[in-house]
Formats: C-alpha cells, structure tokens, sequence
C-alpha cells in the first residue's frame, strides 16, 4: 500500500496495488486525483512517466527525476530545491514561479518551457536545451550553462549576476547583454589599435574566406554582416589569440591583423569567438611554436 500526502501533510491518495511512488502517482492521475501540492520530497522518480501531469505547488526537494518524462507537466510554484533533473524532457512544462535552485539539470531538455519568474540560482545546466523557453523574469544568479543552449529564449528581466554563460548559444535570445557570454565584447572598449589573428594557409589565404593576405596591406569588407544573431555572414574573419592557435593546422599560418573599434562589424551571440570586421591591416606573423 503506498499513501501520497501533500505538502502540508493531508492524504490526496492511497494505493492498495501499488508497489511505489511513482505506480501511486500514475494511479493517482488516471483516476483523476488531484495532485496539486503533492510531497515527493527525496522520492526516487527516474524514468518516471509524468507527461500532462499537474504537480503545481509539489514538494519535489531532493528528489531524483533524472531521465523523467515532463511532457507539458504543471510546476508551478513547485519546490525543486537540489532535484536531480539530468536528462528529463521538460518539453513545454510550466514552471512558472517555480524553486529550482541547487539543482542538476544537465542535458535536460527545457524546449518552449514556461520558466518565467522562477529560481534557478546556482543550478547546473550542462548542455542543458532552453531553445524558445520564457525565462523572463527568472532568478539565474550564480547558475552555470556550460554548452547550454537558450537560443531564441525569452531572458527579458532575468537576472544573471554571477551566472557562467560564456560557452552558452544565446543565438536569437531576446533581452540578454551579448557581452555576458562573449569577452570579445570588450574590444569595443578598447582605444587606439586592436589585434586579433586570421589563420591562413601557406599561401596567404584566408581558410575561411579564401581571401589572399599579405603583410603591410589593408583589406576592406564594407559590406561585412552586422547582425549579432547571424553566425555565418560576409566580412573579415578574426579571432583571439587562443581559438587561432585551436583552429590552425599543420601547414598553416597565424597573421596578426590590425584594427579599431569604429573597424568592427559585429561580435556573433552565438558561441564561436570569432568577430567580423570591415576592415583591417595586417602587421606581422605570429610564430607557430607549441602548435601541433
């Protein structure tokens, strides 16, 4: 037999053929209990099948929904203080409102997720998919996003002081400072002269652009792509030292190019370092010592 209180204490139901919590729950649902404010604190829910679900004002503290199925489920104001989300599908949940701090949501998947207003300060987002979420509004301090993807996510009014965003995919996302996820933003700061590398091959041209370099010219782009959000676009193509030593290869070589800030076009949301420039000049060689 397997009782379901809720958050207060009170009985919302009992299974006499049950043989755990989350049997009880499907039970529960299928008979059409209402399971508002449900206590599973601590309980073990992996795999768990709650699609449709409505756990609004749960107790899920420390419980484990790793691989859980969210499907469209109700969080609302729900109370997910250090759960184990890692690798749930959370596909268009609603956790508005909800307490998601301290907690594991690697690989879990968030896609067109209504988070607005709620509290995922410290939590773990590794690979973690927020594509088209609503996170307005919510309380992201101090969270990590490792490779996390929020592209096109709603980020208006959330707050990120402390957040780690500077691996995340914020392409298309509405009301996020570019500079958080991008150093390279700091560059528009910068007064007098800028250097950055193009990687070339033993010929002089471009690996991306196929445009052919030589030391002591300027190169112009002036019709370089300005838009943050497009990745992929016309323009001179640069990057700091670290992703030019990544990016060359055996047989290719590092060029040093010179710019201002009024020179730069765009630095692109989306993850990749890199920036577009409309013009520049190239000044020197970079040596490739310590490069495979």
């Amino acid at each position: 037999m397997i009782e379901l209180q809720d958050r207060w204490g009170r009985r919302i139901f009992t299974s006499e053929t049950a043989r755990s919590v989350k049997g009880a729950l499907l039970e529960a649902h299928q008979r059409g209990v209402s399971l508002i404010g449900v206590n599973l604190k601590g309980e073990s829910l992996t795999f768990a099948n709650l699609r449709g679900f409505d756990l609004s004002l749960a107790n899920l503290v420390d419980a484990n929904l790793s691989r859980a199925e969210l499907w469209g489920t109700k969080l609302v104001k729900a109370n997910a203080w250090r759960a184990n989300l890692t690798g749930a599908d959370l596909y268009k949940v609603n956790a508005s409102m909800a307490i998601i701090c301290d907690a594991n949501l690697n690989s879990a998947d968030f896609t067109r997720a209504n988070l607005s207003g709620s509290t995922l300060n410290s939590s773990s987002c590794v690979e973690t998919v927020f594509a088209l979420a609503d996170m307005s509004g919510a309380d992201l301090r101090g969270a990590r996003f490792p490779m996390a993807k929020l592209t096109f996510a709603n980020l208006t009014n959330a707050d990120f002081d402390g957040a780690d965003l500077s691996s995340a995919d914020l392409y298309g996302a509405v009301g996020i400072n570019p500079a958080l996820s991008n150093p390279l933003h700091a560059f528009k700061d910068q007064p007098g002269k800028i250097h950055a590398y193009i990687v070339v091959n033993k010929r002089g041209e471009g690996i991306f652009d196929g445009r052919k370099y030589v030391i002591g010219n300027t190169y112009e782009a002036p019709n370089a792509n300005t838009c943050e959000n497009t990745y992929y676009g016309e323009g001179i193509l640069a990057y700091p030292l670290d992703i030019a030593l990544k990016e060359c290869r055996k047989g290719q070589r590092i060029l040093i190019a010179e710019f201002g800030k009024e020179d730069i076009a765009t630095i692109p949301v989306r993850v990749g370092k890199k920036i577009r420039l409309f013009r520049c000049k190239i000044v020197g060689e970079r040596p490739r010592e310590g490069i495979n």
